[in-house]
């Protein structure tokens, strides 16, 4: 905070003085003698702020390559003199501030043997030549490649070109991917396996997980949604549901139980929604039980559920779905499943 004040009045001063000079309200009156005096106060706060900005590039530098991470003398072996100095180095003199911390990952990724020999040199260069945009870029392709993203609306799954710009109309997304090309991360729209380890050697793994940059991953249960009577208020609560599925990050479906089994290789929560034709659900009952399998069945009853029709679904879990809007319903059903 006192770093952002003195940053401030260095500001101020010289801002100060070009307003004065071009006033003429320096002593003298001459814009010569307030050129001077800029010229003057400029060099010498500006240099101590270039100081005090070295200061925290070099501090922020070393916390990156020793965060988390205990640096011995046998894994202080990999990075030689010449790698240290030359990321410092590149580190002092980078444009863009986000990416100074990155330069001290990179040390510590050599450091402890994630960087091979083979590699480090290219890496090095790379991140000196990619903007902070491009990095991010690529750090989101590489999180999309190792988990199921959950898009902004429908089903499916964001990929990992969606990351690299490849469908933006924006022209500096195109540049970033341009640059990405060039640089060889990217090749055949996709992350290289030179770039996937450009991001190991840059971002922690907590840097690397879904909710680092914002994006949700579909849970691994999927909700099959059941009945003999899609229409009427059975499709829209079976419709609510799905919409309720949704924003849990599920995928869900809607339909009437399969005469045929067909194989599941996901995990599914399976609900029967019921209401007035009971004898469909009891004509179609080895149907049911068959896409069911051994997994629970849970049947969300929007009637009057006889005894009879219990004892034709002994194990099921069953749920009154009398006036309980969708989500709470949605969280009695995982409840009543474990999940």
């Amino acid at each position: 905070m006192t770093q952002d004040k003195d940053n401030s009045k260095i500001i101020s001063s010289i801002a100060g003085s070009v307003t004065k000079a071009g006033l003429g309200l320096v002593p003298g009156g001459s814009v010569a003698v307030g050129i001077y005096e800029l010229l003057s106060l400029g060099v010498e706060q500006m240099a101590e702020y270039m100081e005090r900005r070295a200061q925290r590039r070099c501090e922020e530098f070393h916390e990156r390559l020793v965060a988390g991470e205990k640096l011995d003398d046998f894994t202080a072996e990999n990075l030689d003199v010449e790698d240290y100095h030359a990321l410092l180095c590149a580190c002092l003199s980078e444009i863009e501030s986000e990416k100074a911390g990155f330069y001290g990952a990179m040390a510590s990724a050599i450091a402890l043997g994630k960087v091979s020999n083979r590699e480090k040199r290219f890496l090095m260069l790379a991140l000196k030549e990619l903007s902070h945009a491009q990095l991010q870029m690529a750090r989101k392709a590489y999180i999309a490649k190792r988990h199921s993203l959950k898009p902004h609306q429908g089903g499916g799954q964001r990929e990992e070109r969606e990351f690299l710009g490849l469908s933006s109309t924006d022209e500096i997304e195109q540049l970033n991917h341009e640059s990405l090309v060039a640089a060889k991360i990217v090749r055949e729209n996709k992350l290289a396996p030179i770039g996937e380890a450009l991001v190991r050697a840059c971002f922690t793994e907590n840097e690397l997980t879904p909710s680092s940059i914002g994006e949700s991953v579909w849970n691994p249960v999927r909700l099959n949604i059941l009945s003999f009577e899609l229409a009427g208020r059975v499709q829209t609560l079976a419709i609510h549901l799905s919409d309720a599925a949704w924003h849990k990050n599920m995928h869900s479906s809607i339909h009437r139980p399969q005469a045929h089994g067909v194989l599941q290789p996901y995990d599914r929560l399976h609900v029967l929604i019921i209401d007035e034709d009971v004898n469909s659900v009891i004509k179609g009952k080895e149907a049911l039980l068959r896409e069911v399998g051994k997994r629970t069945l849970v049947v969300v009853a929007l009637c009057e559920v006889s005894e009879e029709l219990r004892v034709e679904l002994p194990t099921a879990v069953w749920v009154d779905a009398h006036h309980l809007p969708a989500t709470e319903l949605l969280q009695r059903i995982l409840v009543a499943v474990g999940h």
